[in-house]
């Protein structure tokens, strides 16, 4: 098959990609330069559509912007997303943290809890990221600095709870199973130590359940009613790979082979994979999973 000169860096794909990146820039159309959450790739932003956007649909763009913009020599993508990530930084509250929902328009919080999961992930996972791909030290000094924050207000025993951001109360004490991600990024910047404990103590709700449930309460030590499911999210496995590469420790892969045999269990049906509800007690035992 023939391929145009510079392929795969150019080409129909390269171009596809700089289309729908310059349909999502009238998003980043606002006085702060945070975008807007959705965007409609026809007409841009609908005159009705909502300022408030989550934190990681605010810092989640400088990967592939970054990587659109030397891969094409426009500037304009990285621009955007290095603005969104500026103006971001500057709202966190007085003790450090950053809330989950912010208006996009006055940057105001909307929503205020704080923590590492839902709404918020990426935004962390993305400066860490950024940073070593881009070789940027103000990425990583933005990421230590939330992370100092983030240590010293939702870290309870290797878990990580959601608090309020300006005071630091603990608002909601859950795990949510998109939060399987971070020690896996902790093991990119070297704290291994930190993220093998937490990684165990997510891996034995897995083993709990023979899955992640989206939410688990830690004091009662079970599922969150109405949030049991497990959605067949990676970050658990993603962690166990980043880790393993760390450490070589092979306990790591054990892991992740367990994770593979648990969805095959609980979530293979005729045509494919659906979300699997993770199971207790006796049902465990029948499948085999403890």
């Amino acid at each position: 098959m023939k391929v145009e000169e510079g392929w795969p860096c150019s080409g129909p794909l390269l171009r596809m990609a700089e289309d729908a990146a310059r349909k999502l820039l009238p998003a980043f159309q606002t006085p702060t330069g945070m975008p807007y959450g959705t965007v409609n790739l026809l007409r841009g932003v609908n005159p009705g559509e909502t300022p408030v956007t989550c934190t990681a649909g605010v810092g989640t763009f400088i990967l592939e912007f970054s990587t659109l913009s030397r891969l094409t020599g426009d500037p304009v993508f990285e621009n955007v997303a290095r603005k969104a990530l500026r103006a971001l930084w500057r709202t966190r509250s007085d003790i450090g943290l950053v809330g989950n929902h912010i208006d996009v328009i006055t940057s105001k919080w909307v929503a205020q809890d704080a923590g590492i999961g839902a709404g918020v992930d990426s935004y962390f996972e993305y400066l860490v990221k950024g940073a070593i791909m881009l070789q940027d030290e103000k990425l990583l000094t933005m990421f230590y600095e939330f992370d100092k924050s983030i240590k010293n207000y939702t870290k309870f025993d290797d878990w990580y709870l959601w608090v309020q951001m300006h005071k630091g109360t603990v608002s909601m004490p859950v795990f949510q199973s998109l939060e399987a991600f971070w020690p896996g990024m902790q093991s990119l910047i070297g704290d291994i130590s930190s993220a093998t404990k937490s990684f165990h103590n997510y891996y034995s709700v897995w083993r709990q359940f023979g899955g992640l449930p989206e939410f688990y309460s830690i004091p009662q030590g079970y599922t969150v009613d109405k949030r049991e499911g497990y959605p067949l999210r990676p970050e658990l496995i993603e962690s166990a790979m980043y880790l393993y590469k760390a450490t070589g420790d092979p306990s790591f892969i054990q892991l992740g082979r367990d994770a593979v045999e648990s969805i095959d269990r609980i979530s293979r049906v005729n045509c494919g994979f659906a979300t699997g509800i993770c199971l207790v007690g006796e049902e465990l035992r029948t499948t085999g999973l403890l």
